[in-house]
């Protein structure tokens, strides 16, 4: 009986690993545009305002990264809560 799970069980493993790398590869796009992004307006700034470049680079992408990061953590955390209320109701 497990062997005729084995192909099946082989084929989950597989795509779990291609979306494990997946997400890796969009997180480590998003943090590229987040230093990109924030290298951008920190260099604008620097121009303009004459605030310092590094400083500012590091602040606007920790901001670039860091807010929609929050934002989903908090939505996520949101959507859970409403799962569990739901399921606890059923």
């Amino acid at each position: 009986m497990k062997e005729s799970y084995q192909g099946t069980r082989t084929e989950v493993d597989r795509a779990i690993r291609r979306l494990q790398t997946l997400e890796t590869l969009i997180l480590g796009a998003i943090v590229l545009v987040a230093l990109v992004g924030g290298a951008v307006v920190a260099y604008l700034l620097h121009l303009t305002l004459e605030l310092p470049f590094r400083t500012t680079w590091v602040v606007l992408s920790l901001l670039l990264f860091g807010i929609p990061g929050a934002w989903v953590v908090f939505k996520e955390r949101k959507e859970s809560r409403q799962d569990s209320l739901h399921q606890s109701r059923h």
